[in-house]
């Protein structure tokens, strides 16, 4: 009898891990999408790349450098996390800089804008792609932009124009 409850308890304690996380966290990261992108050594002729903290703009990202120490963020620069579409903007990190270059952005049915997270490495098929997307994302008015540089071109959405 007393293993099957400390078994019990022990699967009731286990079963939380697997749970998302309560949404202060999330919100908290997306108050904070402006994070330190630094470099790190991991040997010869290999860096690393880290982000660290987050902060609600751009400008308090980059006051932030100052305090921080060379080789954990002093060194850094400011990206933006697209937590949406898990994209690093401004990156400098190889795995994510030049990578995704042709996004699909459309209105919502609430009339956000929304950015389809597959990427495509041309205009044209991102182009052909569009009627598939908008049909399972639920979206009308879509069209292609380019994720060049750190910005979307020739995005319509307001918030994004100048990113």
């Amino acid at each position: 009898m007393r293993l099957s409850r400390l078994l019990g308890l022990c699967i009731l304690s286990t079963s939380a891990l697997g749970h998302p996380p309560p949404p202060e966290p999330a919100e908290e990261m997306l108050r904070n999408p402006w994070v330190v992108e630094f470099v790190f050594g991991l040997g010869p002729h290999r860096p690393g790349y880290s982000r660290i903290n987050g902060y609600p703009t751009k400008a308090a990202c980059e006051a932030a450098i100052r305090t921080l120490p060379p080789g954990g963020g002093g060194d850094g620069h400011c990206v933006y996390m697209e937590w949406g579409t898990n994209r690093i903007i401004g990156s400098q990190d190889p795995d994510w800089s030049g990578k995704d270059q042709w996004v699909i952005e459309f209105n919502a049915v609430d009339g956000k804008y929304r950015r389809h997270g597959d990427a495509y490495p041309s205009k044209e098929e991102c182009e052909a792609a569009i009627p598939f997307q908008l049909r399972m994302q639920g979206g009308y008015n879509g069209h292609c932009i380019e994720f060049k540089d750190g910005h979307y071109v020739g995005s319509h959405d307001p918030a994004w124009a100048g990113k």
